[in-house]
């Protein structure tokens, strides 16, 4: 197993044997495309990378934008973890969270368990397509256009 490369101050990635991520900053948002299944440890160098990147938001209002498609789930012993990394971000003022994939019953319930739904000033949005997340959030105020998300979305 590699360890996470942290290749900017404002860019963060992880490769491992069945999971990798990776982690960017978009005005107001981070950006983040997940891959393959993961366990709690694949976790511990996403939240550290996540949290060291949400820094960067620092009294400003700030949204997550996920994508999924090629996520494969996580195994049980990660899900705790997930939802301490959402009551951390909910503390240093995340506003929203979209999640972005193709329908899947299974996906949705377990992120359901892990990602909070709605508190004052939260909420989740789960999409099928990154244009209407990227929409979403253009709405929200976390990004100035859904072009750019787009444009991080295609890399």
């Amino acid at each position: 197993m590699s360890q996470p490369n942290v290749s900017s101050n404002l860019h963060a990635s992880g490769k491992f044997a069945h999971a990798s991520y990776s982690v960017s900053v978009i005005q107001h948002t981070l950006f983040s495309r997940i891959s393959g299944t993961w366990s709690r440890e694949h976790n511990v160098h996403f939240i550290r990378d996540v949290k060291r990147l949400a820094t960067h938001f620092a009294g400003v209002r700030w949204g997550f934008l996920l994508m999924l498609d090629e996520w494969e789930l996580s195994t049980a012993d990660s899900v705790d973890p997930v939802r301490e990394l959402g009551q951390w971000c909910y503390e240093h003022g995340i506003a929203g969270t979209a999640l972005v994939y193709r329908h899947s019953a299974i996906k949705q319930y377990q992120l359901q368990k892990m990602v909070p739904g709605h508190s004052a000033g939260y909420q989740t949005q789960h999409f099928e397509t990154l244009e209407l997340a990227c929409s979403w959030l253009a709405e929200g105020g976390f990004i100035d256009s859904h072009h750019l998300c787009k444009a991080m979305g295609a890399r």
